[in-house]
């Protein structure tokens, strides 16, 4: 049995929601996890709702190996 690998991509879609004090605090807060100083989950109260997925292969990647 041969094994085979190609290339592919995954999206994901989701809302999330968390506290601040205003929206100035909410911007910085936001800034930081976007520049990796914060994670997701040090948001306070932090929260989210799945929007959706998509997964798209590419064929013309196939390859054995």
């Amino acid at each position: 049995m041969a094994t085979f690998s190609f290339w592919y991509s995954e999206t994901y879609t989701n809302k999330g929601f968390f506290e601040a004090d205003s929206e100035e605090q909410a911007q910085e807060l936001l800034g930081k996890v976007q520049y990796g100083e914060l994670g997701l989950e040090d948001l306070p109260s932090w929260g989210f709702k799945d929007k959706g997925y998509d997964f798209e292969a590419e064929p013309s990647t196939l390859e054995e190996i």
